[in-house]
């Protein structure tokens, strides 16, 4: 059942958001830029049918946003495509959003033009993961600084000032930004080879989809097939359900493709209590 089966967390790219308990085995997907230092062995798994890459690829991306940065809110910059970029243009604006789709690539085809605005929602996520990264390690010195502060003026830690407080990140959610998983379920499903094992490890992903009446069926004693040299922590909460492109949009709630529609895929849950 599992022979050749590519494990593919989804929605997170880097190995720095994993939770650490997932099998190393877990590839992530590489929407065109990924780095790796030298000799090392990568997670990494770089789909065919990608338009740009490499350099061309964080190019593509630095022009798409600085052309987001006109909006007013940041979110909005971030995600000026994800409902497909029509939403966000009209009149003469079209024009500019054409002009810059076909930059470079005068003579591509409907396909690749698809392609192109997937691996874009796949290079938009990516970056924003990459800030999240660099702001987790900012409020960890951030909190390290708040800490040392309290500890220097001899403030007791059971009674913080509201300074420290607000270092802290004590009103919720800190400085880490939020992304909608939603909108990279298509660009995901548009470059994964069939037989695809989306492993999802957010609970609240996996609850969404829940909600949406998917029947998570019990999975663990199909583990080892896929995880031969993983040790499943005893809380693990497992479930995989085989089904099509299609019917994970329509758990998500998303467009997907027609043409990706039959495109069979597994989808594994895996989280703990």
């Amino acid at each position: 059942m599992f022979t050749d089966i590519l494990p593919l967390h989804f929605p997170v790219m880097h190995q720095d958001l994993l939770p650490s308990w997932l099998p190393p085995s877990i590839s992530l997907m590489d929407p065109g830029c990924a780095q790796r230092p030298q000799g090392a062995t990568s997670r990494y798994f770089r789909p065919t049918g990608l338009v740009y890459e490499d350099q061309l690829a964080r190019t593509y991306l630095e022009d798409m946003l600085q052309f987001g940065s006109q909006f007013r809110h940041a979110s909005d910059a971030a995600y000026f495509q994800a409902g497909g970029m029509d939403d966000f243009f009209s009149g003469s604006m079209q024009e500019i959003k054409s002009a810059i789709l076909a930059q470079g690539r005068d003579d591509v085809h409907k396909a690749q033009e698809q392609a192109a605005q997937a691996q874009l929602l796949l290079l938009l996520g990516f970056h924003l993961e990459e800030k999240m990264i660099e702001l987790g390690v900012l409020q960890e010195r951030i909190t390290s600084f708040a800490g040392a502060f309290a500890d220097n003026l001899g403030m007791n830690n059971d009674k913080p000032c509201s300074l420290t407080q607000h270092l802290h990140g004590d009103q919720g959610g800190g400085l880490t930004p939020d992304m909608d998983w939603r909108r990279l379920v298509s660009p995901f499903l548009e470059f994964i080879p069939r037989k695809t094992c989306l492993v999802v490890s957010e609970p609240q992903i996996l609850e969404d989809l829940k909600e949406q009446g998917l029947e998570p069926a019990s999975a663990r004693d199909q583990l080892p097939a896929l995880f031969p040299d993983w040790e499943p922590p005893e809380s693990l909460l497992c479930s995989i359900n085989p089904m099509t492109a299609g019917q994970l949009g329509r758990y998500a709630g998303v467009k997907v493709p027609e043409d990706l529609h039959d495109k069979e895929i597994f989808l594994l849950g895996l989280s703990r209590h």
